[in-house]
């Protein structure tokens, strides 16, 4: 495991399992600083990456280890992890701490079906999750038709850019009256997005 435990992460589920686990097996120094290249020499040294995720999200170090032809076991991710991964085939999925003891333990007891695992994860990541197909995905979607027919000011007038952005800083200005940082700073960090939102009013309407 490379990842944070910082003091967030105190009594949480994170530490509780990397401390079963640094129990019971021979793992990495935690909370040691890696470097980026470091990080890639612990992978790849690595027969089992544990992961665990924040807010049931997926990570990084899901792509990193499998990358590095480690045997990630992670909890259950949300956000479509099953569309990226076949779950049991290509990663391992743990659901409590002793699925996660149990399972690891049963892989390093079994190498050639770990291995296999870690193989068939390597070459998933590999062929689809490296940062070249996402960035070929994301310019794909910001191409297509459908989306160019969501962003109308791009076909709009000067004038009628300039008569946007108005409107849009009268509303930014109003709500500088109503909301001043030490009252904001108590409202749920969700409802503090405004403060963004010159920058993201150029950037709709240039």
């Amino acid at each position: 495991f490379v990842g944070n435990i910082a003091h967030a992460h105190r009594k949480t589920a994170r530490q509780r399992r990397l401390a079963l686990l640094a129990a019971r097996f021979n793992t990495n120094d935690f909370y040691r600083q890696y470097t980026p290249p470091q990080v890639g020499e612990v992978y790849s040294q690595s027969r089992i990456v544990f992961n665990t995720s924040i807010a049931g999200d997926v990570t990084m170090r899901i792509f990193e280890g499998t990358a590095a032809g480690a045997l990630v076991l992670t909890d259950p991710v949300q956000n479509g992890f099953a569309e990226l991964f076949e779950l049991g085939a290509e990663v391992v999925v743990y659901q409590d701490d002793d699925d996660l003891l149990a399972k690891v333990h049963y892989y390093l007891e079994h190498p050639q079906e770990r291995e296999a695992i870690a193989r068939a994860g390597q070459t998933r990541t590999l062929a689809q999750h490296t940062y070249r197909h996402r960035v070929e995905q994301i310019l794909e979607i910001m191409s297509a038709p459908t989306l160019r027919q969501l962003a109308p000011m791009r076909k709009a007038s000067a004038d009628e850019r300039r008569a946007a952005r108005r409107t849009v800083y009268t509303h930014l200005h109003m709500l500088d009256a109503l909301f001043d940082e030490e009252k904001a700073a108590d409202v749920h960090p969700l409802l503090r997005f405004w403060h963004a939102l010159p920058c993201l009013a150029r950037r709709v309407l240039r």
